[in-house]
């Protein structure tokens, strides 16, 4: 997470920093998700064309930390404690693409590309506190913002149709790859301060520069409406 401009530092009086300024590193975010979807296919020979969209809940967190220990700013160093820990935890996503697939036998596969949506809550703390002796084990700042965020998604995979099986005519297995972009934004720009210094609230805009991106691998079972009987593949 690079930073740009820093309204004020906890404990600390305003400064600007440079952009681009280092203020936090990068971490990755892991976790589980699931949730559902449902579309519309039209096949051409073996040519499949089709809409799509999904929701899906998530439980994936990241953390980094500790922070640096000074950043450059135009009125001089600025002294940080090495106790600050920035954290990431996406609680959903969606997205509305269009599909374009191959049929061969009972395979399905197919590219999908389109846009995406997510909710992020991003957290920013300190334990120890900003000033020497005036620690403890608990945050003695704390900082929450969400962040819903749209952005694009590509991706592939296959579908299976289980068609062979007596007790499940229509239904198709899937395995998928989505990679979703939800670009670079700005989060803490008005933030909850849970914990921390008596001042104004406004004074604690950090303004930090955040990239979010998602690799997602999901396999999923669907229900095809339509007639099994006809002999055409895929189907």
């Amino acid at each position: 997470m690079p930073c740009g401009r820093l309204g004020r530092l906890p404990g600390g009086a305003p400064a600007a920093l440079f952009p681009g300024q280092p203020f936090a590193q990068g971490f990755n975010l892991s976790g589980a998700t699931g949730g559902g979807y449902a579309g519309c296919d039209y096949q051409v020979s073996n040519w499949v064309f089709g809409v799509e969209g999904d929701w899906s809940i998530e439980n994936k967190s990241g953390q980094a930390g500790p922070g640096t220990t000074s950043l450059a700013s135009s009125a001089g160093p600025i002294g940080l404690p090495q106790n600050i820990y920035t954290e990431a935890q996406e609680r959903w996503y969606a997205t509305a693409r269009g599909r374009l697939g191959y049929a061969v036998d009972k395979w399905l596969f197919f590219v999908t590309g389109g846009g995406a949506w997510t909710k992020v809550d991003s957290s920013y703390f300190q334990v120890g506190g900003p000033l020497a002796g005036n620690g403890g084990p608990v945050p003695t700042f704390f900082a929450l913002q969400n962040d819903r965020r749209s952005g694009w998604t590509v991706g592939g995979g296959f579908d299976y149709a289980i068609t062979g099986a007596s007790l499940m005519p229509g239904w198709s297995l899937r395995v998928e790859y989505p990679y979703m972009n939800f670009g670079t934004y700005n989060t803490f720009t008005t933030p909850v301060i849970a914990a921390g210094p008596v001042g104004p609230a406004g004074g604690y805009s950090f303004n930090l520069s955040t990239k979010l991106t998602d690799q997602v691998i999901r396999v999923g079972l669907a229900y095809k409406f339509g007639n099994y009987a006809a002999p055409a593949v895929y189907k």
